[in-house]
């Protein structure tokens, strides 16, 4: 992923105690990852471009912060394992490393994705299950599905429903990734609304994030320069 930008479209909304949207904010712009973290550079919000003065000293600091993660990267020992990826809105955190290693998985069975064939489960709490962390404390009041490439063995899409309550049966969560032409996976679609079940999720904000036009600017022998 080191290898790519991409254009971006965030959205964020914040509702009402009875449900009303109170405000919207529409950002757009490109992003950039290291091995540790995504890098935005806003162009627009809600429609107006930011001024070049600013996109000039944003992108000057994500290269300043690119450069930093890529020398640690090198300095790290190759045997050691990535990071694991996760999304985190105010004080509610979904990661899908932690769902595997923590939640029940069943009902195995076979779906098509973009053409491929994969895994599908779905995953719940196992019983009395109370998890370690703050940021994951909503864990327990929720279940969903995860689907896993049955080639790469990767989750290439997941969803989250609340399991209890009087909001039960509501998506709060949604991400699913694309499959690139060099067979990387990367993210393409990101939705986490706190607003489906304030109750359990702490707040009533909703954010989307939407990834397009992924092109690779690392260059090899024999490869298009974009």
């Amino acid at each position: 992923m080191p290898e790519y930008t991409a254009d971006y479209r965030a959205t964020w909304r914040t509702y009402s105690k009875t449900g009303k949207l109170e405000n919207e904010t529409v950002m757009t712009g490109e992003t950039y990852q290291s091995s540790g973290r995504n890098v935005a550079i806003e162009l627009t919000r809600n429609g107006k471009p930011v001024k070049d003065k600013d996109i000039q000293k944003r992108r000057e600091a994500a290269g300043r912060k690119l450069q930093k993660d890529y020398e640690q990267r090198m300095k790290r020992n190759s045997a050691v394992e990535g990071p694991e990826y996760s999304s985190l809105l105010n004080n509610v955190r979904m990661d899908c490393y932690w769902i595997l290693r923590e939640f029940d998985l069943r009902n195995l069975r076979h779906e098509m994705r973009q053409g491929r064939d994969t895994f599908v489960l779905d995953f719940e709490p196992r019983d009395g299950y109370q998890p370690s962390r703050k940021d994951f404390a909503h864990l327990p009041s929720i279940h969903g599905s995860i689907w896993i490439d049955a080639v790469d063995k990767v989750v290439v899409e997941w969803r989250a429903s609340i399991a209890k309550g009087p909001n039960a049966g509501r998506v709060f969560f949604e991400q699913d990734f694309e499959h690139l032409p060099d067979g990387t996976w990367a993210g393409r679609r990101l939705r986490l609304n706190q607003a489906a079940a304030p109750e359990i999720l702490g707040g009533r904000t909703e954010w989307i994030n939407e990834t397009s036009n992924r092109r690779r600017f690392g260059v090899a022998v024999g490869e298009r320069v974009h």
